[in-house]
């Protein structure tokens, strides 16, 4: 690669769903890192931690909050992760 990178740490939620497109452009010899396990694990031990995980059987659903403009992301999140997906404008909780 040409900025002599041989490893790249995928730290954001966003990254796998173009860790492809990165694959493509560093080429083989550059190593990707997906932290997303690692981060799944970390959530399932602090939900198990604060008795936090569903114990029912039904499938929960999902809604996403933004902090940028809600009517720009949506058509995003819907287009990578599910054309129903719910795109709301967090709430401005200040410093």
């Amino acid at each position: 690669m040409a900025g002599g990178a041989d490893v790249i740490v995928l730290g954001c939620t966003h990254y796998p769903f173009i860790r492809p497109l990165i694959s493509a452009v560093v080429g083989p010899e550059v190593a990707l890192i997906d932290t997303g396990r690692a981060v799944a694990q970390q959530l399932l031990r602090i939900l198990d931690k604060y008795e936090l995980r569903n114990p029912g059987t039904r499938r929960g659903g999902e809604r996403f909050w933004t902090s940028g403009n809600a009517a720009v992301v949506g058509p995003v999140v819907r287009r990578l992760w599910d054309s129903s997906a719910t795109v709301l404008a967090a709430p401005d909780l200040g410093s």
